[in-house]
């Protein structure tokens, strides 16, 4: 009886610090990420002054690492670090790092280098592709005389293009609530939103223009049909009063639904842009609204889409609405063990209802094709 006891003691006591050992135990972290590989043709009705080549070549490759644990107090403590593996502009930098401490009544926070939660949450269109419809200007560079009066191609963290959210990877706080019958609430805040997102830190209130997001997500099933939706509000307080693309009290408001049933998923998004762009002598209007609508199809390891994106914005240096339209099909082949085919056609076109000089073109279009490899790992 003796033993017995004594061995029980052991067993116990051998538990315990088993215990403390696994709470003891630090955050080890995975990796993970993808390396996507495209060639493109394009083809643009520039003239030959601004003509880019034909062929193109693209590469996207990140390096994920993420790791969590669970305290005794059940909380959940989550890393994550996205590491840019390509050139992008100057040098490669890290695009997302982020803390989070969750819990299943508590929600989760967030801090750390991210996107606005507004854009986190976004429905969209379904797309198959590497070609969003905010990226066709990046495939083909449209005609230098239309672009550069337009408002919707403007960057530092503003667009107008249907799903375009804006903002900038930079440090903000996020925290979402738990899920209620599929609800989800979120918010963000930017002390910093143009500052680079590769910066040590942000100060809580700062010249160089604060922003915060607010909305809602949706994602469960009613009567067989998969729903994700969002609804969204995003407020740029504006920065310095010099600067072309500095804000002076610019929101974003968009909605977005997704209905899913039988392999096809069908839904878009429409935003709308209210505000203005300061420059020295100068005060501009950034007034603008977008909306896109696609069809999407999944049969096993096949995928094809149909998508179509219509935005406008009022024209930053002339009057008049600039316009751009574009439309797109993909489709794309799951091959297993995280590696997929994709390809995809695109066209697009913005117009300039008042061109500098009357002889300036008022429209520039651009079409092409872009195939490619996509690992997962």
């Amino acid at each position: 009886m003796k033993k017995i006891l004594l061995g029980t003691t052991a067993i116990i006591a051998l538990g315990a610090l088993s215990s403390q050992a696994l709470a003891a135990e630090k955050i080890k972290l995975g990796i993970g990420g993808f390396m996507r590989e495209y060639v493109s043709n394009v083809k643009s009705d520039q003239t030959k002054s601004n003509t880019r080549m034909k062929l193109g070549q693209w590469s996207n490759t990140e390096i994920h690492f993420k790791g969590s644990t669970t305290l005794d107090n059940g909380l959940t403590v989550a890393a994550r670090v996205e590491l840019e593996g390509d050139r992008n502009g100057a040098a490669r930098s890290i695009d997302v790092s982020t803390l989070t401490v969750s819990g299943d009544t508590l929600g989760a926070f967030t801090i750390g280098s991210m996107p606005q939660a507004s854009d986190t949450f976004a429905v969209k269109a379904p797309i198959v592709g590497p070609a969003a419809f905010s990226d066709v200007t990046a495939w083909a560079k449209f005609n230098s005389t239309v672009n550069d009066a337009n408002a919707i191609t403007k960057t530092n963290g503003r667009g107008t293009t249907s799903d375009f959210v804006g903002g900038n990877k930079g440090n903000k706080i996020q925290y979402v609530t738990p899920s209620f019958s599929g609800f989800s609430a979120f918010a963000s805040y930017d002390a910093a939103q143009n500052v680079d997102k590769n910066a040590k830190r942000a100060a809580l209130r700062s010249d160089t223009g604060e922003a915060y997001a607010l909305g809602v997500t949706y994602d469960g099933e009613i009567s067989g049909v998969a729903l994700t939706s969002d609804l969204s509000r995003t407020k740029y307080q504006g920065g310095s009063t010099s600067g072309v693309n500095d804000g002076d009290g610019q929101t974003l408001t968009r909605f977005g639904l997704n209905a899913g049933m039988g392999g096809f998923t069908v839904g878009g998004s429409y935003s709308h842009y209210k505000g203005v762009t300061r420059a020295t002598t100068t005060v501009d209007s950034l007034d603008g609204n977008g909306w896109d609508f696609g069809v999407g199809y999944n049969n096993g390891p096949y995928s094809v889409s149909a998508a179509y994106n219509s935005a406008k914005a009022k024209g930053t240096t002339r009057a008049g609405d600039d316009k751009f339209t574009a439309w797109t099909f993909g489709a794309g082949y799951d091959m297993g063990a995280g590696v997929s085919l994709v390809a995809q056609y695109f066209n697009g076109k913005l117009k300039n209802e008042t061109p500098a000089v009357a002889t300036d073109p008022t429209s520039s279009t651009v079409n092409g094709v872009i195939g490619g490899i996509e690992v997962s790992f």
